[in-house]
């Protein structure tokens, strides 16, 4: 699951977000309005533009605290099998472009590429069914982000290759696991998407 995609790095970083500005009933209970508020009134009428404002706000008071899950769940959308295989990002009423956008914007490689490799393999799930599969060139991607993702873990792992001793940190092998899924990801995305345009 996303969950399991998502772990912040072991430097003390605060995971699971809530609990990040204290665990009393008070702050749990201003998570909770602040969640109830946005699922009320972010919507295609404010382009969903709130949970974005909220996303950035938290990132720029704590660049180390992991957002919400709940937070995260509405970018990535209420997606269903027929929008992840007809719609690919654009489905479920989400915008998991904008979060890939704004986990780069902060420089969270790791949460950025545990997004789009949940997105993609999803997409990938859903479109083993050939009758399916015929829709992968009308799904979307946001490509040039994804690209983005995977030059900025390249870069990590190049900087942290001029210290041997970073090699085989938990981290560097987390990001060059990621990098890897990402990749072949995307390559299995674009090889189905070449022998649809052929059938």
């Amino acid at each position: 699951g996303l969950g399991e995609l998502m772990p912040r790095a072991p430097d003390g970083a605060v995971v699971g977000g809530c609990g990040g500005w204290g665990s009393s009933g008070v702050a749990e209970a201003a998570w909770g309005q602040l969640r109830g508020y946005l699922q009320r009134h972010d919507s295609s009428a404010t382009n969903f533009m709130l949970r974005l404002a909220v996303a950035e706000a938290v990132l720029t008071l704590e660049p180390r605290m992991a957002l919400p899950l709940w937070l995260v769940q509405l970018f990535l959308g209420a997606a269903t099998a027929q929008t992840v295989a007809g719609r690919g990002m654009a489905g479920g009423g989400g915008n998991p472009d904008a979060l890939l956008r704004l986990y780069l914007r902060f420089r969270l490689l790791q949460e950025a590429a545990a997004v789009a490799i949940q997105q993609l393999q999803a997409w990938r799930r859903q479109t083993m069914d050939p009758r399916l599969r015929q829709r992968a060139m009308q799904t979307y991607f946001p490509h040039a982000v994804l690209d983005m993702v995977l030059e900025a873990l390249v870069s990590r792992i190049s900087s942290m290759e001029i210290q041997p001793a970073d090699q085989s940190t938990p981290e560097g092998l987390h990001l060059r696991s990621l990098h890897t899924q990402l990749t072949q990801l995307i390559d299995e995305y674009h090889e189905l998407a070449a022998k649809d345009q052929m059938n």
